[in-house]
């Protein structure tokens, strides 16, 4: 339909835009891999789904905790594994055009990647959905760095959806990070989710060794004063104070004490 082409247009053109600007460098003897990586990350057909259950990963609640028994996504080894295994249905699909070789599978992420940077560099935020999609489809595992970029133009959109996908796919591969955890927290607010924005701070907190500062417990605890939940509020000010890397400003504070004064707690 109309809304799929435009989808698949916007992607198109950044990659076009990447593809056309490092082709003139490559050496010839690149070129056949660099074509056919291009021609694969263009396609609007023919292309691999993602496996449900990778989706299911990256958009699950931490309030719903771990999947079912023998669900395969409800841990980090299962996450990889079920990555993997998607990375050796795309290459079975695309080796049906060509034998596929590891530089072609580098330079299938130099695109993808360079898309994100691309975005970057010229405020560009349409294109980047198709892009992280492909990156899905493909199986690859991007760099903390092309991980960050992707973060930097979803965030610079507007877009909790995906910030929460990237930032589930990071955790997934590498260390839980405070500036991670920060972005999936704004994420699940965004989507209304303040019940599994505070299960994943505590989720985080209790694995440790990441220590948790202000600007990871500051948009939940807004939040729950913006909607007047003094006793929520009042708890996970405790939180902060026991964890002991949390440094508090006055600003804080009123914060608490004007939730409890709308719910009536002064009277």
């Amino acid at each position: 339909g109309l809304h799929e082409a435009a989808y698949f247009a916007a992607p198109k053109s950044a990659i076009f835009a990447v593809v056309s600007r490092w082709q003139t460098t490559m050496k010839p003897g690149k070129l056949a891999d660099w074509r056919a990586a291009a021609a694969w990350c263009r396609r609007t057909s023919g292309r691999t789904p993602v496996d449900p259950r990778i989706v299911r990963h990256l958009r699950r609640r931490p309030a719903d905790g771990p999947g079912p028994d023998g669900d395969g996504d409800g841990d980090m080894v299962s996450f990889q594994r079920l990555v993997s295994e998607q990375a050796a249905r795309s290459d079975a699909a695309w080796s049906a055009e060509g034998e596929v070789t590891p530089r072609r599978r580098v330079m299938l992420s130099d695109i993808l990647l360079g898309v994100s940077r691309h975005c970057a560099n010229y405020t560009l935020h349409d294109p980047l959905p198709g892009a992280w999609d492909r990156v899905l489809e493909s199986g690859l595992v991007p760099s903390e760095r092309a991980l960050s970029t992707f973060l930097f133009v979803f965030h610079a959109g507007s877009r909790a959806d995906r910030i929460g996908e990237v930032a589930a796919f990071h955790d997934g591969f590498y260390p839980r990070s405070e500036k991670y955890t920060t972005l999936r927290v704004k994420a699940l607010l965004a989507a209304g989710d303040t019940e599994g924005a505070e299960v994943l701070l505590d989720d985080v907190a209790a694995d440790g060794p990441e220590e948790l500062r202000l600007r990871s417990y500051l948009p939940l605890l807004a939040a729950t004063c913006d909607h007047n939940d003094a006793p929520r509020a009042v708890a996970l000010l405790h939180k902060m104070m026991g964890s002991g890397s949390v440094y508090f400003e006055p600003p804080i504070f009123t914060l608490v004490v004007g939730a409890l004064a709308r719910a009536g707690q002064f009277q």
